[in-house]
C-alpha cells in the first residue's frame, strides 16, 4: 500500500475540509483500506483526464460550493437536544464534490445518475443521504418531480425518511417548507412541487419516474425494485439514484454481486462514467482482532473532526469484538460484516464455499457438452405440480488449462471436471406468481433454464411435459441416459415412463444416512473446483445453492435445508435435483464403461465409505 497519497488542488481540499490531509492521517495510522484509496485517485485521474479536449467531463466547483452551503444551513439536534448547524465529515464532503462536481463539458449535466455507497453502519450515509434529498426538494433545478425512498421493507426505507424529518423538525423555518405526512411517508415541497415518497419491496414501482431516489440497505435487495427504479429515470436528461448499505450476509445475491463487478471494475480502472463510488473496507488479508482494521470501515465513527482516533470507540468495539469471538457463529460473523462493513455469511452453515464455487464457471454450454458427451447420470426432483420442479443432469468431461471444453477423446493434457446443468419447469400461469414470491426474475430465464409447462392451462405441471422433453432432448442429440436418480416423492405416476429412457432408473432414497455423504462432498468438490457449470445457464441453479444451508441432525449427519423460516420462499430444488445426480458419476468417476449390475444405493453408499 502507499505511504503517501497524491493531494487534492487547494480549493478542492478546502471544500471537502481537508479530506486528502485526513486520508493521508489515517493511511499513516494504518487506518485506511485499498478500496477507499483506489476511489480516491479515481478522483484524480480523472481531474487530469478532464484537461483533455477528448474527455467528456470537467470537474466545476459551483454546484458544490451551492450544496454545502446549503447543508451548512441545516439545523439538527446534538445529543444534549439543543439545536446546532450541521457539519458534514470530510468523508461526506468527499461525496458531495463528486456527484455535484463532475458535470458534461457540453450539456453541463451532472455526470453520476448512479452512485454506490458503503461504508460500517452509523457513519452518516444516511444522514448524507437526507441532506442531499433536502437539496433536491427545495434548491434543485426541478420541478414538480418525484424523489423516492426506497428499500426491501418499509422500515427500512423509512430510514432516510425520518432523517430527513428530524430536519425539520429541528428548524422552523424549513419545516414550513413542506407538508408531509409522517405516517405514510410522503412530502411535499411549497416551493418546487417536488413530492417525496417512500416505497417497499412490495410496492409496484413499474413505471414510476424520479428524479431522485434513495436505495437504503441495498445489501438486502434483490434488485428488481432498484432496477424498476433506475429504469423509470431513463428518460430524464438529469437524475440521481444513490444506493448506499453497509456489507451484507446475501453471499451470491443480487448486490453482493453487484459489489463484486464493482470491485473488479474498480480495480480495473473501468467502471461505467456515471456510476460513482465509495467503499470503505479492509483488506483482504486484515487480522479483524486489530482496532486499526475496523477504522478502515468506520471513517466517521472512530475519528474526532481534526482526525484523531477516539480511544473511547475503541474500547467499546474491543468490548462488541470479544463478545464476537467468544459467541461465535452469527454473533461474530454479523460482526464482521455490519461493523467492519465486510461480506460474509450469516453462518458457518453455508452448502459451499461460494467464493470457491465462482471457479466452477465456464464460458462452454449446455449445448456443446451434449455435442461432445453423450452418456449422462439425471436427477429429478418432482416437487408439487403447481411448483418448480428440476432435473439435473451430469457427466465427466475434460478440459484444458485454458478452461476450454475438450472432445472425449483428446490426447491434450486434461483436466477430468463432473459437468452440472439443471433444467426447471414450471406452469406458465404461475410464473408471475413465483416471480413476486420468490423475488427473483424467472421470466428471463425462459426457454434456456426455465421451460414453461402448459397443462391444465398452464395452472399445473403436467409430468407428461417432462417426459416429452426429455424424450426429445435424448433423441435430438444422440444422448444415453445412463442412470436417472428419483426423488421417490411424486414420480410414481412416471416411473414406468422414466425406466423405459434409462439403463438404469433408482429411486433414491432420500434419508439423511445416504445423502449425507454426499452432500459433505459437494462442498469438497467446489472447494477443489472438480465441478464445470455453464456461466450462461446456471443463474437458477447458483440462486438455490448459495440459499441451502447444510445441519447436522442429532445421529451426526447431514441435511440441506432452507436458511430459516424467514426465507421459505427460496426454492432448493435444483440443489436436491443435483445432489441425487451426481451420486452415480462419482462412484463411476474412475471407469471407463458403464455396468449395467443392478446396484442399490446403499451398496453405492458402501463402496464410498
Amino acid at each position: 500500500m502507499a505511504t503517501k497519497i497524491k493531494k487534492l488542488p487547494k480549493i478542492i481540499s478546502d471544500l471537502t475540509g481537508g479530506y486528502d490531509h485526513q486520508l493521508q492521517t489515517r493511511l499513516d495510522m494504518g487506518a485506511v483500506g485499498q478500496t477507499e484509496l483506489i476511489c480516491y485517485n479515481r478522483f484524480l485521474d480523472d481531474l487530469a483526464k478532464s484537461k483533455s479536449s477528448d474527455y467528456p467531463y470537467k470537474f466545476s466547483t459551483n454546484e458544490v460550493k451551492r450544496v454545502l452551503k446549503f447543508c451548512s444551513l441545516l439545523q439538527q439536534f446534538d445529543a444534549k437536544g439543543g439545536r446546532v448547524s450541521l457539519k458534514l465529515y470530510p468523508w461526506q464532503k468527499f461525496v458531495v464534490l463528486n456527484l455535484y462536481g463532475w458535470v458534461h463539458k457540453e450539456t453541463g449535466l451532472l455526470r453520476y445518475r448512479e452512485s454506490y455507497i458503503s461504508v460500517a453502519r452509523r457513519n452518516g450515509k444516511s444522514a448524507l443521504s437526507s441532506v442531499l434529498l433536502h437539496y433536491f426538494m427545495t434548491c434543485s433545478s426541478f420541478r414538480s418531480e418525484r424523489a423516492i425512498c426506497f428499500s426491501v421493507k418499509k422500515d427500512s426505507a423509512m430510514i432516510v425518511f425520518r432523517q430527513f424529518l428530524q430536519f425539520c423538525d429541528a428548524d422552523s423555518d424549513l419545516d414550513d417548507l413542506y407538508t408531509y405526512s409522517k405516517i405514510n411517508g410522503n412530502a411535499t415541497s411549497k416551493g418546487t412541487d417536488n413530492y417525496l415518497e417512500v416505497f417497499s419491496g412490495a410496492t409496484d414501482a413499474d413505471g414510476y419516474q424520479s428524479g431522485y431516489a434513495v436505495a437504503d440497505e441495498i445489501a438486502l435487495q434483490d434488485g428488481q425494485l432498484y432496477n424498476l427504479i433506475y429504469d423509470g429515470q431513463a428518460n430524464l436528461p438529469q437524475s440521481q439514484l444513490i444506493g448506499i448499505s453497509t456489507a451484507g450476509f446475501a453471499i451470491g445475491g443480487w448486490c453482493h454481486k453487484k459489489y463484486k463487478a464493482i470491485k473488479q471494475q474498480l480495480a480495473d480502472k473501468k467502471l461505467p462514467d456515471n456510476l460513482y463510488v465509495y467503499i470503505c473496507e479492509p483488506d483482504e488479508d486484515d487480522d479483524y482482532s486489530d482496532p486499526l482494521v475496523w477504522a478502515k470501515a468506520n471513517p466517521l465513527l472512530f475519528f474526532t473532526p481534526d482526525c484523531k482516533l477516539r480511544e473511547d470507540k475503541v474500547a467499546q468495539y474491543a468490548i462488541k469484538y470479544q463478545q464476537a469471538i467468544t459467541m461465535g457463529g452469527r454473533t461474530l460473523t454479523s460482526y464482521i460484516t455490519k461493523q467492519c462493513n465486510h461480506w460474509c455469511a450469516q453462518a458457518d452453515t453455508l452448502l459451499c464455499d461460494i467464493n470457491a464455487l465462482d471457479n466452477c464457471f465456464y464460458d462452454f454450454t449446455f449445448t456443446d457438452v451434449m455435442a461432445n458427451y453423450k452418456n449422462w447420470y439425471l436427477g429429478v426432483d418432482l416437487a408439487q405440480t403447481i411448483d418448480l420442479n428440476s432435473i439435473a443432469f451430469c457427466t465427466w468431461i475434460k478440459v484444458n488449462k485454458s478452461r476450454e471444453l475438450l472432445p472425449p477423446d483428446s490426447n491434450e493434457d486434461y483436466l477430468k471436471k463432473l459437468y452440472i446443468n439443471v433444467i426447471n419447469f414450471m406452469p406458465s400461469d404461475t410464473l408471475q406468481r413465483h416471480i413476486q414470491s420468490d423475488k427473483f426474475a424467472y421470466d428471463k430465464y425462459v426457454g434456456t433454464e426455465l421451460i414453461l409447462t402448459t397443462g391444465a392451462k398452464g395452472k399445473r405441471t403436467d409430468y407428461g411435459e417432462i417426459l416429452a422433453y426429455l424424450d426429445k432432448l435424448k433423441q435430438d442429440n444422440s444422448l444415453t441416459y445412463k442412470v436417472i436418480a428419483c426423488d421417490p416423492y411424486g414420480v410414481a405416476s412416471i416411473q414406468s415412463n422414466l425406466d423405459e429412457i434409462t439403463d438404469c432408473l433408482i429411486l433414491q432414497s432420500q434419508h439423511r444416512k445416504q445423502l449425507s455423504p454426499y452432500i459433505e462432498l459437494f462442498a469438497s468438490y467446489v472447494l477443489d473446483e472438480t465441478f464445470a457449470i455453464s456461466k450462461s445457464s446456471s443463474d437458477i441453479l447458483y440462486k438455490a445453492i448459495i440459499n441451502s444451508v447444510v445441519s447436522a441432525t442429532e445421529d451426526g449427519y447431514l441435511e440441506i435445508c432452507k436458511p430459516g423460516a424467514a426465507n421459505y420462499n427460496y426454492r432448493i430444488d435444483p440443489v436436491d435435483a443435483t445432489i441425487d445426480a451426481i451420486i452415480a458419476p462419482i462412484i463411476d468417476r474412475d471407469k471407463d464403461t458403464w455396468s449395467d449390475d443392478t446396484v442399490i444405493l446403499d451398496e453405492w453408499a458402501d463402496l464410498y465409505n
